[in-house]
């Protein structure tokens, strides 16, 4: 599959999770069909010698399955603070406030969506062109 192909389809993918219907945060099915969904368009793979064990391909690397994953409610809520600072998508004292809350049991996906909404937002549309 061409790389603008797999770009075309990893951006609807994340529009459905963020923007749809369904809940953000992947549940145990969802994980599992857009974890083969990845592995479908070569964005990962297993560790040589492993059948549980995977990582980001090149392509994967190239665009930043790390952040995408976040952005698709993959990642651990934890991970998904981390990998948005990593990007410079928020900042440390936006994250340590976040964890902080959840750490006290305030819901993750009411906390992190709008801000991984926003995060979406400015790093795919820096001048604001689309909503």
């Amino acid at each position: 599959m061409e790389k603008t192909e797999v770009m075309k389809e990893l951006h609807a993918m994340v529009v459905y999770r963020l923007f749809g219907e369904r809940p953000w945060n992947a549940d145990v099915e969802t994980l599992i069909a857009m974890s083969n969904m990845l592995f479908r368009l070569e964005l990962q793979e297993y560790l040589p010698g492993s059948t549980v064990t995977y990582r980001a391909t090149e392509l994967g690397k190239e665009l930043n399955l790390d952040l995408i994953t976040a952005f698709i409610g993959l990642s651990d809520d934890f991970d998904i603070l981390f990998t948005l600072e990593e990007f410079g998508l928020i900042n440390e004292s936006e994250g340590d406030r976040i964890s902080e809350l959840m750490e006290t049991g305030a819901d993750p996906g009411k906390m992190l969506l709008p801000m991984v909404r926003s995060a979406y937002l400015r790093h795919y549309n820096p001048q604001g062109c689309i909503n």
